[in-house]
């Protein structure tokens, strides 16, 4: 709808697939450019094709994040197998769950799957933002199979972080206290942050979460109070922290293990939480999980674990 801003008009329309904002000096012309964008620009409409929007969603999706390189890619790939021609608004149930078909039978991990799921999930909501289509399907993620989370021992956790350096130790400490992202705690702002609590705003889902504060978090935020005046870690520079990182892991011992990367702190977090008896929704909520398939990898019990049943099968 067309909306007075000082002097002039401002209007928006989607543009093959993109959003346009203009700017008219009177209500008329921005309310013809609503009416056809497509006439009052002078250009022809595209079709609405998987292979005309997908790539130019996946852009704006992604663009200067550290997984657009990867969306890429996923993106070039689904079109591939959707089909350029296809129309986004017939991508429905039956075509994704033969493309989840085509990639198992390629050999892809579940694990991959539901990475590649993601982003096809992401490009379809970013469709229904953007007016072009109305709902999205229903997609199924998957569990790994027999799948293994490494989580840090607590021998572990000391001997690596004694390594880090006095400057990253504090991040480093609030990742594994809090379970958070790294992207989640580098924009951090100290107006989200509370003697008891932390909320976390700009989040991998889009939905912004409040969660209580460990002492070990609580003692991180203290240590760089001075750091800035937006953030605790808003001077973190990530290829910093994982030089400083990787130091840490040889000086350990730990370089021969692939899975010991930053996320480590993140599945050592959820893994503690899952074994001290916290349930999968709450997990759920903890860790800014949309769906239960993903905390439930860290709520497997190994045998000792069980053992805790037994006092109420030898009650008489």
């Amino acid at each position: 709808m067309a909306r007075q801003r000082g002097t002039r008009w401002q209007a928006d329309a989607l543009v093959n697939g993109a959003r346009k904002r203009l700017s008219f000096p009177t209500h008329a012309e921005a309310e013809a450019f609503e009416r056809d964008p497509y006439a009052y620009l002078g250009v022809t409409k595209a079709r609405d094709t998987v292979g005309t929007l997908f790539p130019r969603w996946a852009h704006e999706i992604y663009k200067g994040t550290k997984n657009e390189r990867n969306a890429v890619r996923i993106t070039e790939e689904l079109v591939r197998r959707l089909g350029p021609d296809l129309p986004v608004s017939k991508v429905d149930r039956k075509l994704i769950k033969d493309v989840i078909e085509q990639l198992r039978q390629q050999g892809n991990k579940d694990a991959t799957v539901n990475t590649k799921m993601s982003t096809l999930s992401k490009l379809l909501h970013y469709g229904v933002d953007e007016e072009v289509l109305t709902d999205v399907p229903a997609i199924p993620f998957y569990a790994p199979k027999n799948a293994r989370i490494r989580s840090l021992s607590h021998d572990e956790e000391q001997t690596l972080f004694s390594n880090l350096s006095h400057y990253h130790r504090p991040f480093a400490t609030f990742l594994l206290y809090t379970g958070c992202r790294v992207s989640e705690a580098i924009n951090l702002e100290w107006q989200d942050v509370t003697p008891t609590t932390v909320t976390f705003w700009r989040t991998k889902n889009g939905e912004e979460r409040t969660i209580p504060l460990a002492d070990p978090a609580r003692v991180a935020l203290d240590a760089n109070r001075q750091a800035s005046n937006v953030g605790p870690f808003h001077k973190v520079v990530y290829t910093s922290f994982i030089k400083d990182w990787h130091y840490a892991k040889a000086e350990s011992g730990l370089a021969h293990d692939p899975q010991v990367v930053p996320h480590v702190l993140r599945h050592t977090c959820a893994t503690r939480l899952a074994k001290g008896g916290m349930s999968e929704l709450r997990l759920k909520k903890w860790l800014g999980h949309k769906t239960l398939v993903m905390v439930a990898r860290y709520t497997h019990l190994d045998t000792q674990d069980l053992l805790t049943g037994l006092d109420a099968l030898n009650r008489r």
